[in-house]
């Protein structure tokens, strides 16, 4: 496999383009992701491993290996013939008092193991459902507010539909945890790029098919979603489902005076700012060979979702039947 190329950048005051000073080199199949952004140091998940790396000077500072147990990949290799899914991929992390908490895929079976501060090996291993992707493959965002770990995943092995979640990961078990209904159209189809907060709310941006009514040729359209922090389930079957859930279509288009509005609706990478988020989208013309940043003011954000509620008076009110 070729390598994998990490290259620390710096920006200097009158020069525009980005020099890399030094690299690092790992193979493609530790199939890295970005779980943590320190400043100076970035936190990569990978397969059966975490690097901690320095960014200045580039460096791995430390290298935690947490393969998956014997037990769980003989259970994997019943399951699948591609034995390299029966490794583990780190792709969630917490910090936890003492140490920090990543989980991973662990043999199809996701599993989260907690270090302790100036330790190689993990001190606790517990079960990740709901907590890590499946498979490698997997985008799965998460985010960690309060004491809860929010996360995009599909509940099982089986399932290829993704669900936005939220789960007290110091509890066992499924009992506490809410998600977007099953076999539903509020996530159908849904590929997850981002979850953040915005005050007593919690963002997921995504995309997904469109709707019947905003078809016009297009292939998946941009979505915002909303969950309240302190969202507590809903009564009888639903108990595990959020109430406060709703999502907006999420736009980036550049309209001209005689000319067709030209959609960015392939939505790529979002970043959070104090007042503003920051949408990447491509356009999906082929041969366009367009990209676009569009902004949204975090307080119109929050309007927007607001409109769609029964209840104005509430701080996160529940949804409206008909959303």
């Amino acid at each position: 496999m070729e390598p994998l190329l990490v290259c620390a950048c710096f920006l200097f005051k009158f020069e525009s383009a980005c020099l890399a000073t030094s690299r690092l080199r790992f193979s493609t199949d530790d199939s890295l992701v970005l779980l943590h952004n320190y400043g100076l140091h970035v936190l990569l998940g990978g397969r059966n491993a975490v690097f901690n790396v320095s960014v200045a000077p580039l460096h791995v500072a430390h290298r935690y290996e947490w393969a998956t147990s014997n037990h769980d990949r003989l259970e994997c290799t019943k399951k699948t013939t591609s034995l390299h899914l029966c490794d583990n991929y780190i792709r969630t992390f917490y910090l936890a008092q003492r140490g920090f908490v990543v989980c991973g895929t662990h043999g199809l079976n996701p599993t989260c193991a907690n270090f302790l501060e100036g330790e190689r090996s993990p001190r606790r291993i517990f079960a990740g459902d709901g907590l890590a992707p499946h498979a490698p493959d997997v985008i799965a965002p998460f985010l960690f507010s309060g004491r809860y770990l929010y996360t995009a995943n599909a509940p099982d092995y089986s399932s290829t539909e993704l669900l936005l979640m939220r789960k007290d990961p110091l509890k066992s078990g499924t009992a506490d945890m809410l998600r977007t209904g099953r076999g539903e159209s509020q996530t159908d189809g849904a590929q997850f790029v981002k979850l953040t907060e915005n005050k007593n709310e919690v963002l997921a941006f995504f995309s997904e098919p469109p709707s019947e009514s905003e078809g016009c040729g297009l292939r998946r359209v941009a979505r915002i979603g909303r969950v309240c922090r302190d969202d507590t389930g809903g009564t009888g079957k639903h108990q595990h489902e959020w109430t406060s859930f709703v999502k907006s279509r999420l736009d980036c288009a550049i309209e001209g005076k005689d000319q067709d509005t030209l959609y960015f609706n392939q939505l790529a990478s979002v970043t959070a700012g104090a007042h503003f988020l920051y949408g990447a989208f491509r356009s999906q013309l082929a041969g366009l060979g367009s990209s676009a940043i569009c902004a949204y003011s975090r307080a119109t954000v929050s309007q927007t979702m607001a409109g769609a509620f029964r209840n104005k008076k509430a701080n996160c009110p529940r949804a409206n039947d008909t959303y």
